[in-house]
């Protein structure tokens, strides 16, 4: 259906069609064939699956498996969902983000059961019983999915459900009451002046009310008795206000080692002021060869926010590094690329026929700006 009217499927199913998962299993047990008699290790659920190897070499040579295969029946991978990465770097699996530091929910599925509480507690309604029933059916579906043995989901729920009762505390008095709470800290301030919380509560109270004068020592001090990623980005915001962009990229780095929403906030906001000067730290780049031989480069956007305006020199060298061909200056133009998302440029670099000329291919990033 497209805007409201039916038309024919010529290609595929729908997405989130309900028999997706049965046709995929008929066709992509071709490719389980192959991966088993290659000896490789791999998890399949439907069309998502994770392959397992020991060296990047391997990784790649999966990767060559998998697309070899694929072609034979028809198919082909996603660019922008195919990945060869490392077990300490992480990746998303099933709606999990999965990592030698972590097994937690993934990013975009704790927005989307947000999205799912926020549309049960719209602060203008009334909470009754049939409300926090459809509540307790979605927090317990969510719960029994992703609390399984292996997560570590357990500081990540906490914070979920205390932003749960705010919402409910909001949907009950109709508003963020700051000016009362504000009372309560400044009376938890006189019992226990060298605790953290109630400077940090009391300065995001002030700075809600409009009183960032008041606000910023507040957090400062909190940030003196116990750093938190919470004061930490309010402190890069001050710092940011105030154009000073190295106390803001200290700050915002401070923060965004944080896995909370303001953890991600704050890595967003280290992209924005660093990516103009430094944007090889955030975009990766890969040499592939199209059927005529001739070099792509496929872009790929590892910063948390879209990206435009890419500028890179890309050659082929020779062992001592001398350039072959090139460079050539390539751009990827005004289009937005998105986080995540990968691009391929023609270079018109080769042709290359073995994969010890598409190794000799060296590219250097210039410029890139993040889209608005």
């Amino acid at each position: 259906m497209e805007n409201g009217v039916f038309k024919p499927t010529t290609v595929g199913t729908p997405q989130g069609g309900v028999i997706s998962p049965l046709l995929a299993n008929l066709v992509l047990n071709h490719l389980d064939w192959s991966l088993e008699d290659a000896g490789y290790r791999f998890a399949r659920y439907a069309d998502d699956f994770v392959i397992v190897c020991l060296t990047p070499q391997q990784a790649q040579e999966a990767l060559d498996t998998v697309q070899r295969t694929l072609k034979d029946i028809g198919l082909a991978l996603s660019p922008e969902k195919t990945r060869v990465t490392t077990y300490g770097k992480g990746y998303e699996f099933l709606g999990f983000f999965l990592s030698s530091r972590s097994r937690r929910m993934r990013d975009k599925s704790v927005q989307r059961f947000k999205t799912k509480i926020r549309e049960l507690t719209i602060r203008k309604h009334n909470m009754d019983k049939d409300v926090i029933a459809r509540l307790n059916r979605v927090v317990r579906g969510t719960a029994n999915y992703y609390a399984a043995s292996f997560t570590t989901n357990r500081w990540m729920f906490q914070k979920l459900d205390s932003w749960i009762r705010m919402r409910l505390r909001c949907m009950k008095l109709k508003r963020k009451n700051y000016k009362a709470a504000l009372d309560h800290y400044q009376r938890a301030l006189t019992l226990n002046g060298g605790y953290f919380k109630p400077y940090l509560q009391s300065a995001i109270a002030r700075y809600e009310l409009g009183e960032r004068a008041e606000a910023k020592p507040l957090f400062a001090k909190s940030m003196e008795l116990l750093p938190t990623a919470t004061a930490a980005y309010y402190l890069g915001r001050f710092a940011q206000d105030a154009g000073d962009t190295e106390g803001a990229l200290k700050y915002y780095q401070m923060a965004a080692g944080s896995d909370s929403d303001i953890g991600k906030e704050s890595g967003k906001q280290v992209a924005v002021l660093d990516l103009p000067r430094n944007p090889g730290n955030y975009l990766a780049a890969e040499a592939r060869v199209d059927k005529n031989g001739q070099v792509l480069i496929a872009i790929q956007n590892r910063a948390q926010v879209p990206v435009r305006a890419i500028e890179l020199r890309v050659a082929i060298t020779n062992a001592a590094g001398q350039a072959l061909q090139g460079p050539v200056r390539l751009t990827s133009g005004n289009k937005t690329i998105a986080a995540g998302q990968i691009i391929e440029i023609p270079t018109g670099l080769g042709p290359v026929t073995t994969k010890a000329e598409l190794a000799a291919v060296r590219w250097q990033f210039d410029k890139a700006a993040v889209a608005q």
